[in-house]
């Protein structure tokens, strides 16, 4: 059995799979450094497209049908790495970016009974 090399390639990147875990680590890594008026939705999304276009790029596959099919390809891969996102926040491996925020009191008043 041999194993690999090295864990992400170009043409690993170029496939739902890679792109969707490249891009779960880069949101997850840099989130916090987002604008709050930027949902973190819309910036999966640029980076699924930006991911897959690289990897076009870099395997010598970028065309401008390639460009405009990766804006939709992006948001499958946004999707995805949603979905990776609910799996590892359901085993509390992940954090939003909402957890830090105090938890308002119950009852919705000002604490005064």
């Amino acid at each position: 059995m041999s194993f690999p090399t090295q864990f992400f390639s170009w043409e690993m990147l170029a496939t739902l799979g890679g792109a969707a875990t490249g891009v779960f680590l880069i949101v997850q890594m840099t989130k916090d450094l987002l604008p709050l008026r930027l949902p973190v939705r819309i910036y999966a999304w640029f980076l699924g497209w930006a991911v897959l276009s690289a990897a076009a790029w870099a395997t010598g596959k970028l065309t401008p049908m390639a460009l405009g099919i990766n804006v939709l390809n992006g948001g499958i891969v946004a999707f995805a790495a949603m979905g990776q996102y609910e799996l590892a926040k359901d085993q509390g491996l992940a954090k939003s970016r909402c957890d830090d925020k105090p938890e308002p009191k119950a009852g919705g008043g000002d604490g005064d009974a």
